[in-house]
């Protein structure tokens, strides 16, 4: 049984249980990131509906953005987030902008971990939200955006997006040299 015993596949109704080898379907909601279920057994050239939908998310971030800033999914990119974050905390609040934001944003984080680090989406049910783990079956490398992204937009300043991703770098790379290691960064 590995630490992280949370991210074993649910069951969704429409399919039955999931098992190794078959992606997980959305959940009836899939409009909202928050509401829709996956665990990924196998990489395939066809991203399950859950990684579809999270780049899918990610990529529109991109172009919604892409007029005031380079956002190319590289971990450099990632300042551009902190700033983005920065401004937004400014403004009045808005639950909706903080929902779509926490949404948009920590997808695009998501993305630049999975794109450069590799990783398979799971649902994390203690915060309600997605996780990406990466070094599986080796090590375990997880990380939770969708909180960190609140935590800014909230106006909390204690460590920026880039320190933040740099402790999931350092979980992968110390995953590699020590099989079996776990780390959960959120």
């Amino acid at each position: 049984m590995g630490l992280f015993q949370f991210w074993k596949p649910k069951e969704v109704a429409q399919t039955g249980p999931v098992t190794t080898g078959q992606p997980a379907v959305a959940s009836a909601q899939p409009s909202e990131v928050e509401n829709t279920l996956s665990s990924t057994a196998v990489l395939s050239a066809q991203p399950d509906p859950f990684t579809a939908h999270v780049v899918q998310i990610a990529e529109q971030f991109v172009l919604d953005i892409q007029s005031h800033s380079q956002f190319d999914f590289s971990v450099e990119s990632l300042t551009l987030v902190d700033e983005l974050l920065r401004k937004a905390a400014e403004l009045p609040e808005n639950p909706t902008l903080i929902k779509n934001l926490t949404n948009c944003v920590g997808c695009y984080i998501f993305e630049v971990a999975r794109r450069n680090y590799g990783g398979l989406y799971y649902w994390y049910s203690p915060y309600n939200q997605p996780v990406l783990v990466t070094g599986q079956p080796d090590f375990e490398a997880s990380i939770l955006a969708f909180e960190k992204v609140k935590e800014r937009l909230q106006g909390e300043y204690a460590h920026d997006i880039s320190f933040f991703f740099q402790r999931f770098v350092h979980a992968v790379e110390r995953g590699r040299n020590e099989p079996g290691y776990r780390m959960m960064v959120l």
